[in-house]
């Protein structure tokens, strides 16, 4: 093949990419918060933010906190405080006559770890470093999720080893 045929082989693919879609867009990345609400967030910010949206409907004063959303995809928000009251976790449910949320809404299904039917993980290092966290959203049927959480930590258990075969007699 000649120089002149190779070029507008290539003219023709790039225009038939071009014309297609462009080039595959970039992989959905896990969130790194749930209705503006932050791991690691302290809890006068969360307060500031969740009065905006939703009533504080259980919980006042306490570090598990549940709120009752005006919001069309998310029905409720339950947060948990640790000890020096920054958010532990965060779980959103989704409203029953809301917007559906898909699980390829959260982050590219491709990243997942999946366990049962329909719970997807994302084990989430963010770039430039920072503490790992978790997100994990879960259904109850292939295509919509009913929950989405956000929490420090792995979802990973170690494996322990198997204990050596006892060859002494």
């Amino acid at each position: 093949m000649n120089a002149h045929r190779f070029a507008r082989l290539v003219l023709a693919l790039a225009a038939t990419v071009t014309l297609a879609g462009g080039p595959a867009q970039a992989a959905k990345r896990p969130p790194t918060e749930l209705l503006g609400v932050r791991l690691d967030m302290p809890d006068h910010e969360v307060q500031r933010r969740l009065l905006r949206i939703g009533t504080l409907v259980a919980g006042a004063g306490t570090p598990k906190q549940s709120w009752a959303l005006r919001d069309r995809r998310y029905g409720y928000l339950v947060v948990r405080y640790g000890p020096d009251w920054r958010v532990r976790w965060v779980t959103g449910f989704a409203r029953k006559e809301g917007r559906r949320i898909r699980y390829g809404d959260i982050a590219d299904l491709k990243d997942a770890q999946r366990s049962g039917y329909y719970i997807f993980t994302w084990d989430v290092t963010p770039p430039g470093g920072g503490e790992s966290y978790v997100v994990s959203a879960r259904g109850s049927d292939s295509l919509y999720v009913s929950s989405v959480s956000l929490s420090r930590g792995r979802t990973r258990r170690p494996v322990p080893s198997a204990a050596p075969a006892d060859t002494s007699e």
